[in-house]
């Protein structure tokens, strides 16, 4: 009885300390890129800022344009910061209306048909709530894209995997499995 006690009163003294700190909008940074991350947070806005707040959770703080333009950057040669953008715009896939995706969707489609390793190996960290609205924006660019002439579902595959040079067996065959549920699951 007295160690329960005394383990209620410790949990209630932590408790108490822990509620009475007003920086709520610490951020944890690691040593690696801390010093880089917060000289950029407490910089002007620009799309990297907008990045980091959206993956410090932060995403109050980002207003539902700057955070489309996110996208556009998926294409910097900086590997490092290209996969800050992808699990940024991951992040606020859901939270996109319709005119977004459509805004968000041919730049993600485009870094998934480039880069489908980097994009396969991000999905599996991913919620299946989040998982699927990516699903449903990559669906949408393989209809829109195969209504075009010369374009097809094999000529998409093609291009993915002439790009996926160091991918395994296994993945190639996920990454085509991903394209045709992508392309049977689109939903408008």
């Amino acid at each position: 009885m007295f160690f329960r006690l005394l383990f209620l009163l410790a949990c209630s003294a932590i408790l108490m300390v822990s509620c009475t700190n007003d920086d709520s909008k610490q951020t944890l940074l690691s040593a690696i890129d801390g010093k880089e991350h917060a000289a950029i947070l407490e910089g002007k806005t620009s799309v990297d800022k907008n990045t980091l707040l959206i993956l410090y959770n932060r995403m109050e703080e980002v207003d539902l344009i700057s955070r489309i333009y996110i996208s556009d950057s998926l294409f910097c040669s900086d590997t490092v910061w290209q996969n800050h953008y992808l699990h940024a715009v991951f992040k606020i896939c859901k939270d996109l209306n319709q005119d977004e995706k459509q805004y968000v969707g041919p730049n993600l489609f485009y870094y998934f048909l480039h880069h489908p390793k980097r994009f396969y190996l991000s999905l599996s960290d991913l919620p299946l709530y989040d998982s699927d609205c990516l699903l449903n924006l990559i669906g949408q660019e393989i209809k829109q894209n195969t209504h075009k002439e010369g374009i097809t579902i094999n000529s998409i595959k093609n291009l993915t995997f002439s790009n996926c040079i160091s991918c395994t067996d296994n993945q190639i065959f996920t990454i085509q499995r991903y394209i045709d549920l992508a392309d049977k699951m689109y939903y408008e």
